[in-house]
């Protein structure tokens, strides 16, 4: 075992030869590992998590981007909220990036999206299931999920649709007070091309205190936040 481990490792270093991808190759080694002890439930788990690392560094590599680490603030539990949210893309991005660290972020879907052959795979992305077309109470069916799990990071875009965007939606403070967990901010960086992570914020009992915080936080990195003056 140790001789076809050696092999494989050898393999991959001559494979990826480029610098950025040393952690790709990480990846593909515990890949390559994993390969032999199949069979449990938390290899299986382990198999998965490599699998979707390997493919997000692939992911920015070709694109040219750098992904940012977690920051030292990072929890169990919090709602992590991003800007910009313009092209399709920018979700491949953000998948992409919770896979390089790692982590799985939840997202919210459209319950008519949940139908085979889509559901098992929206499933494994972390994707919750929502029905717009009624009002379920939302806020308090997340704040459920968080009490619910040991650890669960919960991805919201406040600018709602990639079409012009007048003001954001507001409901991932909502989510965040009800659940009492923090706020983290997340930035898409086109230009330069890199994610950042911009901060964290704990509501308080302003909701309009806190949007200007949030505000200067983006505006630090040179994001101006569109619809900040009329939040829904």
């Amino acid at each position: 075992m140790q001789s076809i481990w050696h092999f494989l490792s050898k393999i991959c270093h001559q494979r990826f030869i480029s610098s950025r991808l040393m952690g790709s190759y990480d990846s593909f080694a515990g890949l390559a590992g994993l390969l032999f002890s199949w069979g449990t439930e938390h290899h299986r788990v382990l198999m998965m998590q490599n699998i979707l690392n390997l493919i997000g560094r692939t992911i920015f590599v070709l694109r040219g981007w750098d992904c940012a680490p977690l920051p030292e603030y990072w929890l169990p539990k919090q709602v992590i909220i991003g800007f910009p949210h313009t092209t399709a893309m920018d979700t491949v991005m953000a998948f992409a990036g919770f896979a390089i660290v790692n982590r799985k972020g939840h997202v919210l879907v459209r319950q008519e999206q949940f139908r085979w052959p889509y559901a098992g795979l929206l499933k494994k992305i972390g994707a919750i299931p929502v029905d717009r077309s009624q009002n379920t109470g939302l806020v308090g069916q997340m704040a459920e999920e968080f009490a619910q799990r040991e650890e669960f990071q919960l991805a919201l875009v406040p600018e709602g649709t990639r079409k012009g965007v007048k003001k954001i939606k507001t409901g991932f403070w909502f989510i965040a007070k009800e659940a009492k967990v923090p706020i983290v901010c997340w930035y898409l960086d086109n230009k330069n091309k890199r994610t950042l992570w911009v901060g964290r914020l704990v509501p308080g009992e302003s909701l309009a205190a806190d949007l200007e915080s949030i505000r200067l936080m983006y505006l630090k990195v040179g994001w101006e936040i569109p619809g900040l003056e009329q939040p829904s």
